[in-house]
């Protein structure tokens, strides 16, 4: 794309939610909302606004089936983020829950539910996928199921991360794939001490999980 945007004056619009491609090829950045532009600036000032703006988990239900997010094989009834203790927000000490409902149509297949987990930049995370019935087995049913997933408390580090839903057969192809969810996770402050800053990486491991011993 750099080499079709040098020379002759011409301007490239790049859509993406991939910030490392929008921040390695991009100058100035717009950010849109439903349609309407939100901000306009420099792609480091927006990227921060995108970033800052994306994190909270906003629970999706959808009571019209016909127009929810899937297709003649599956369809999203609902998709929900929580954190597994009993509190408001989600934290390195909570954990997060995810549990998703949806309707099969398709009877005596192969299928499969993926959840994909990433960074705002597109760092993967994990990848964790499950079938509808037995293994191996071509035996889904039409009706609704519910997946649930749990990443344990002091799995993930304080940040915005962003899961996307996907649905397989066969283990060899995507039946439908596109409906994705932000979320944050917040810091906390409770086992770290005297350093209250956020800790780099991804994973966030309890202060416990590493010992020391005096060796005389």
């Amino acid at each position: 794309m750099q080499d079709v945007s040098k020379g002759e004056g011409r301007t490239v619009l790049f859509v993406s939610h991939n910030m490392a491609s929008v921040k390695s090829l991009c100058h100035k950045g717009i950010l849109l909302e439903k349609g309407q532009v939100k901000y306009m600036g420099g792609i480091n000032d927006t990227i921060d606004r995108y970033i800052g703006e994306g994190g909270s988990a906003e629970n999706q239900y959808f009571n019209v089936l016909a127009a929810a997010p899937g297709n003649d094989v599956v369809r999203i009834k609902s998709f929900e983020i929580l954190p597994c203790k009993p509190q408001a927000n989600i934290d390195i000490e909570s954990g997060v829950k995810f549990r998703l409902q949806f309707m099969c149509y398709k009877p005596d297949a192969m299928l499969d539910v993926n959840l994909l987990i990433r960074t705002l930049d597109d760092i993967v995370v994990t990848k964790v996928g499950q079938m509808f019935g037995e293994k191996g087995e071509k035996d889904s049913k039409v009706g609704m199921y519910t997946a649930e997933l749990v990443i344990p408390r002091y799995t993930l580090n304080a940040g915005r991360y962003k899961v996307e839903v996907i649905f397989g057969e066969n283990q060899s192809y995507i039946v439908y794939r596109g409906f994705e969810q932000c979320f944050a996770v917040d810091n906390t402050v409770s086992d770290m001490g005297y350093n209250q800053n956020a800790q780099p990486g991804i994973l966030r491991l309890c202060n416990d999980d590493l010992t020391v011993q005096y060796m005389k």
